[in-house]
């Protein structure tokens, strides 16, 4: 079996070498960074969850020192058991043939004109595509320390901020797996105006500024410390439908970008925000990443396969 081939790591042994002269190229600009792009209101669904309009009214002005005062005041965090009373309750469980939740029901309205894509979706096909995992971490700590009311509403208050941000930026979510989220952006089709791997890692970003935001005010309620590793990386990936029952199908991505992605996650500290080499071209200009990657080994029989993953500083 060739490990190359599994996780699509053809393209990743000259990349490295263009670091530090992007870089170096980027300090001469002196441009300012276009925060606003962290959300874009335009690809906003009014549909989406009620969250989605206080996520877009903050993260436009992440750069303004007003941020916090502003975005508290769509709430009074402080008060009691309020803020985790604001989980949405979703009602429509309608969904058509294949698409297994609501918001790929919204996906399959937008494609069921295009017979040959859907032909392809249906049987399985390759695309490219941007993938990430959000994980939190020492959650298995939090499940012993904490009951399962207080944990189950933990997550029902900080999964709506996550998926809105993602929805916002015209990502898709995969799955939730317990206390993680898998999404992808750039399938079926491209959306954004930006290229969908900076639309990713600016959905990272304010996926982690708003986590921290929460965290500092629930744990005054006496709620665990919220923390998030996050893992992005693009490249091409199988889609199709997993299930092949009648009772149960659901839209999904898999193969080697998949894997790396959630690899990534894994390595990503507290607040960090980990990327694969396939990104750096679309990111540098916008963003610093660490200089040194980290590394990790993958084994195949007697083939060893050394892979780099870089930091996002933001």
């Amino acid at each position: 079996m060739d490990i190359r081939g599994i996780f699509n790591l053809d393209s990743q042994k000259d990349k490295t070498k263009k670091i530090e002269k992007k870089t170096s190229d980027k300090t001469s600009k002196n441009k300012t960074k276009n925060i606003k792009n962290l959300i874009q209101p335009n690809n906003l669904n009014k549909n989406n969850l009620s969250l989605s309009k206080y996520a877009v009214e903050s993260f436009q002005n992440l750069n303004k020192k007003t941020l916090v005062n502003n975005f508290l005041k769509k709430f009074d965090f402080d008060s009691s058991e309020q803020l985790l009373d604001l989980n949405h309750t979703l009602t429509d469980t309608e969904v058509s043939d294949y698409f297994g939740n609501i918001q790929h029901k919204e996906l399959y309205e937008k494609i069921k004109d295009d017979e040959l894509l859907l032909k392809k979706l249906k049987r399985g096909t390759e695309q490219e595509a941007t993938v990430m995992f959000i994980d939190i971490r020492h959650f298995t700590k939090m499940t012993i320390d904490y009951s399962p009311e207080k944990i189950f509403k933990m997550l029902n208050l900080i999964f709506p901020f996550i998926i809105d941000t993602i929805i916002s930026n015209g990502g898709y979510i995969d799955k939730l797996i317990g206390d993680a989220v898998l999404c992808y952006f750039g399938l079926p089709k491209q959306i954004t105006k930006l290229p969908h791997q900076l639309v990713a890692v600016n959905t990272a970003v304010a996926i982690q500024k708003s986590i921290n935001l929460i965290s500092s005010k629930v744990e005054k309620l006496d709620y665990p410390k919220i923390k998030i590793g996050i893992g992005v990386n693009s490249g091409i990936v199988k889609t199709g439908f997993l299930g092949g029952s009648k009772s149960y199908q659901s839209f999904t991505i898999i193969g080697g970008t998949v894997n790396l992605a959630s690899k990534f996650e894994g390595l990503a500290g507290e607040d960090e925000i980990l990327v694969g080499e396939s990104l750096l071209d679309y990111i540098l200009d916008d963003y610093d990443v660490s200089n040194e990657p980290k590394i990790f080994s993958l084994r195949d029989n007697n083939d060893t396969l050394n892979v780099k993953c870089f930091q996002v500083f933001y």
